[in-house]
């Protein structure tokens, strides 16, 4: 009977396969965040294009012809404003001074070169991206208690964990 796996012995395959999974979770996660990073850098570095003003007006030459009276400019994380894009989600007045890097290069061609012109400029949030919920507890249940073991316990107070 030494062929048949022990319940020890499929514990540990199984916290061996859970390590695995967390471990590709975290390196997937890693690599995002540094992406996201990357791509932060260079918004926040990125100046406005030399050819700008042909393109400004090829695009609302377009809009034109469509019939639109809006163009999308410029779309980018909330995250990159210095409050997390509070002022303009509130429409506070001084919402320009939340802006950062091409943002705020952006509005500074806005104001030098088509506010004088009669353009106008609205800003907002489009959707509200949250990362993912986190498991409220994080450490390993041992496998004689059930999955609602890890909340408090009501009389003391302390983590089921």
């Amino acid at each position: 009977m030494s062929d048949l796996l022990r319940p020890e012995d499929l514990t540990k395959i199984s916290d061996n396969e859970d390590m695995a999974k967390a471990k590709k979770a975290m390196e997937r996660q890693r690599v995002e965040e540094e992406e996201q990073a990357g791509l932060r850098e260079v918004f926040m570095s990125r100046d406005i294009h030399p050819e700008a003003k042909a393109r400004v007006n090829a695009a609302v030459r377009r809009a034109a012809e469509q019939g639109n009276r809006q163009v999308l400019a410029v779309t980018f994380p909330a995250t990159y404003c210095n409050d997390r894009g509070r002022r303009i989600n509130n429409l506070e007045s001084d919402w320009p001074d939340s802006l950062e890097g091409f943002a705020k290069k952006a509005y500074e061609f806005y104001m030098a070169e088509l506010k004088p012109l009669g353009f106008k400029l609205t800003a907002r949030r489009s959707g509200i991206r949250r990362p993912p919920p986190r498991p409220r507890c994080w450490r390993r249940r041992s496998p004689s208690r059930s999955p609602r073991s890890c909340r408090r316990d009501p009389a003391s107070g302390a983590p089921g964990c």
